[in-house]
């Protein structure tokens, strides 16, 4: 594809495994001119090529962040959640209201969901006989109950130009939605060291035990050393993504996760390094792979052990597993396989931007001006949030929630026509 020149592109704000600043390398190489921004805390060391040192919770010094590049950049790729974002359960004004400023300012909006967002419970358990949705692990379906979800994901669809999702699971709780495959560029000092012919390593790296089901990886690794078999097990937590990777170039077996249905990008790393991959892929889903051999071995919590030993015993086993998610990673996770792909939906969306459904948007605006009357909206946020926001000169003490709506839109609309 050859490159393109001119286009601006805006990757963030979250660190969201690395994907932002994967996306924003591999566009530049294309002759995009884009980067990527994390804005608050950088969970796992993730690469950014800028950082903004505020609390998320500060929507003002955002707000002003947001301000000063709203012109630099043509396309808005936002990943897992907006600029203005403080609870997933009740978007609390002015959250979400960025996106539409966005759209008002002529600019073209991507938005990427990522996991747990969007991961209804209710759908969970219908389609996962292996789901997480009842032992709620880390509280994540209560911090996303299904019905702020449904208001979340109907809202992006009817501002956003482009809806992404990171594989097929994900893209069966939001309807309309698009693949574009997790991406990878490893740093040039990661090399991979061969892998072993005895006493292999195998690598469990879990951001979340409950939701990786890592109980059932450690009860496995149990039963076969007491079976006698020949293997070293690692465990790593809490890591940087350059500890990880390291980690990962020196195994020759990795589980990545056991609950969810597809993989995550600690196999896409582990096909890149040429590892032999263990995930669980939905059954419903195993066709979308659409490769044969399967690029990894499927794995859920009742066959992880046989999975396990047979990798751990069969040298041959392992190494064909490899080398097929070596191959996978090429055709589908690399960047010459990602970048032209997103580039396709930028160039189109460029010509031809979706227009605004307005009657979702007033839906949220009827949520925000329900959720608290008067002054009472005040009280249920919190105190960091409260201490910023009455630094925005827009809304004064004094302000009930649908004043506070029509004197930010009318500053919006002053910012927008200068």
């Amino acid at each position: 594809m050859p490159k393109v020149v001119g286009l601006r592109v805006f990757q963030g704000i979250t660190g969201s495994a690395g994907q932002p600043a994967a996306l924003a390398k591999g566009l530049r190489q294309y002759g995009v001119d884009a980067r990527s921004v994390i804005i608050g805390d950088n969970h796992f060391s993730y690469d950014a090529d800028d950082s903004v040192n505020c609390s998320l919770a500060d929507w003002v010094s955002i707000g002003r962040y947001l301000a000063e590049i709203i012109d630099n950049y043509d396309v808005f790729h936002l990943h897992m959640r907006p600029f203005f974002y403080w609870n997933p359960n009740e978007f609390y004004f002015p959250a979400l209201l960025d996106l539409m400023l966005l759209k008002a300012a002529g600019k073209r909006v991507c938005f990427h969901f990522r996991g747990s967002e969007v991961r209804k419970p209710s759908l969970f358990r219908a389609t996962n006989r292996f789901h997480y949705a009842d032992e709620d692990p880390d509280r994540l379906f209560k911090k996303f109950n299904e019905s702020s979800q449904e208001a979340y994901i109907n809202y992006i669809s009817a501002i956003a130009d482009r809806v992404f999702v990171t594989d097929p699971e994900l893209q069966s709780y939001v309807p309309g939605s698009i693949v574009i495959p997790r991406c990878v560029q490893l740093p040039e000092a990661v090399e991979a060291r061969p892998l072993r012919g005895e006493n292999p390593v195998v690598l469990h790296a879990p951001s979340r035990r409950g939701v990786k089901g890592t109980d059932f990886v450690l009860a496995a690794v149990d039963q076969l050393k007491r079976e006698g078999h020949a293997f070293e097990f690692r465990l790593i937590e809490g890591r940087s993504n350059a500890e990880a990777l390291s980690a990962i170039s020196d195994a020759d077996i990795l589980v990545d996760q056991l609950r969810i249905g597809w993989y995550g990008v600690l196999a896409v790393e582990g096909f890149a390094l040429g590892r032999a991959v263990i995930s669980y892929i939905r059954p419903d889903l195993i066709h979308t792979l659409g490769a044969e051999p399967l690029p990894l071995a499927n794995a859920d919590p009742e066959t992880i052990a046989n999975v396990l030993r047979q990798h751990i015993t069969q040298r041959e086993v392992r190494e064909q597993v490899a080398r097929a998610g070596q191959k996978w990673f090429g055709q589908t996770h690399s960047a010459e396989a990602v970048i032209p792909l997103l580039m396709s939906h930028y160039r189109d969306i460029m010509q031809a931007p979706k227009p605004v459904d307005a009657r979702i948007v007033q839906l949220l605006l009827e949520h925000q001006a329900n959720l608290r009357s008067g002054l009472g909206w005040r009280s249920a946020l919190p105190p960091a949030f409260l201490e910023n926001i009455t630094k925005f000169k827009y809304v004064n003490k004094n302000d009930g929630m649908a004043a506070a709506v029509r004197s930010t839109v009318r500053f919006l609309s002053r910012k927008l026509s200068k």
